[in-house]
């Protein structure tokens, strides 16, 4: 099982799913009877037995209010070796844990100038636009015109458009 740090900690906490003996199982009887039925489903896809396309559920937690939520789907065309016995990709998302899209980021992908990178950062963590640029030291109008450039380089019109679209690259 390859894991990435992210989801290590949430499977270390075993909040509600865990790996248990190798085995990832959520700790919700019905949750955990679904997890496994979707995982078998992907196994028999990745190897070509099955046309199973994946899919998700919500995984109830023990100690925090916000369900995990965790889509399954099959591993297609891979070279591993047939004792990996790898058959899925397993996402968890969790509400309760912040995502932020790192500047560097943002500037690979779109193009930001690093003052640009920086506002949207603080946008998408939920400032107001006058707070975020006081909190940069940039005049409020000087954040405006970043704004309109950042519109331009993200395709995009509005603030609400731009936070949602960043928000869905960190999710």
């Amino acid at each position: 099982m390859f894991v990435n740090p992210t989801a290590g900690e949430v499977l270390q906490k075993a909040d509600g799913i865990r790996v248990h003996r190798g085995i990832l199982e959520a700790l919700d009887t019905k949750a955990n009877q679904t997890l496994k039925t979707l995982i078998s489903g992907s196994a028999a896809a990745a190897n070509g037995n099955s046309s199973h396309s994946g899919g998700g559920i919500s995984v109830p937690r023990l100690r925090s209010g916000h369900p995990l939520h965790v889509v399954v789907m099959p591993l297609r065309g891979t070279d591993l070796k047939p004792e990996h016995h790898a058959c899925a990709t397993v996402f968890l998302y969790d509400e309760s844990t912040e995502r932020v899209v790192q500047g560097t980021i943002l500037s690979q992908l779109f193009g930001l100038t690093g003052a640009e990178a920086a506002l949207v950062t603080r946008l998408v963590q939920g400032e107001e636009l006058k707070d975020a640029a006081e909190q940069l030291g940039i005049t409020y109008e000087t954040a405006r015109s970043y704004m309109k450039q950042i519109f331009l380089k993200t395709d995009t019109s509005r603030q609400s458009e731009l936070v949602g679209l960043i928000a869905r690259l960190s999710g």
